[in-house]
């Protein structure tokens, strides 16, 4: 007879239970899609508390994945990862300095090698124009070089 009332007393708290049951799983569900959603926002490189993130959490109810929330905010926002705009801002800093590479490298074979005509061409011309200076100093410098 005690177990038909311990019975009775145990099924009119069994929806109780179940309810409350119910109620802590449904909580700890929310909890987790939550903890879920944050985790694919930063993923995602948005803040769900300020500025686009903050507008992108607001209006986006679809799946917590960071490529459907990065898709939904290129779409709805007009907006890159920051990811993607570093990348490009380096690739276009390399560019750019690959461009200036190229420029010297072309600037340099236009250098023309130093005037490899001997001493005595060089005195020849410069007596041709009547540059008695150079003349005179190339000489003076022919003369030292033979002692050396």
């Amino acid at each position: 007879m005690t177990d038909d009332v311990t019975n009775t007393t145990d099924s009119s708290d069994g929806p109780k239970q179940l309810r409350e049951a119910y109620e802590r799983a449904q909580a700890r569900i929310a909890e987790l899609e939550s903890q879920a959603r944050s985790t694919a926002f930063e993923k995602a490189g948005l803040d769900p508390s300020k500025g686009i993130g903050k507008a992108v959490a607001a209006l986006y109810d679809g799946d917590p994945s960071p490529d459907a929330i990065v898709e939904f905010a290129k779409t709805e926002f007009d907006w890159e990862p920051t990811g993607t705009q570093a990348q490009t801002d380096k690739e276009r800093m390399v560019a750019q300095a690959q461009d200036r590479l190229d420029q010297v490298q072309a600037a340099s074979s236009q250098v023309t090698a130093p005037d490899e005509s001997t001493i005595d061409d060089q005195i020849a011309t410069a007596e041709s124009e009547g540059n008695w200076n150079a003349a005179m100093q190339l000489k003076m410098q022919k003369a030292l070089d033979s002692f050396s």
